[in-house]
């Protein structure tokens, strides 16, 4: 995991990685924050809880 190079001043950002593009597209090469009701494989979705995060496995898929 790269080390954050501006800390998250408000700590509301729980954990920082790095998706390789799967396509072409007008995000690739952006950083940008995704909120934990967002499912990304291999990543637990939280929605907020960590009760619910830890009851559940890794998602398998990227929302669409």
């Amino acid at each position: 995991m790269p080390t954050q190079s501006n800390p998250d001043p408000s700590c509301s950002l729980v954990e920082q990685f790095c998706l390789e593009p799967i396509a072409d597209g007008p995000l690739n090469g952006l950083s940008f924050t995704v909120k934990d009701n967002i499912d990304i494989a291999g990543r637990k979705t939280s929605y907020g809880s960590p009760t619910w995060r830890d009851q559940h496995p890794a998602q398998k898929h990227n929302a669409l």
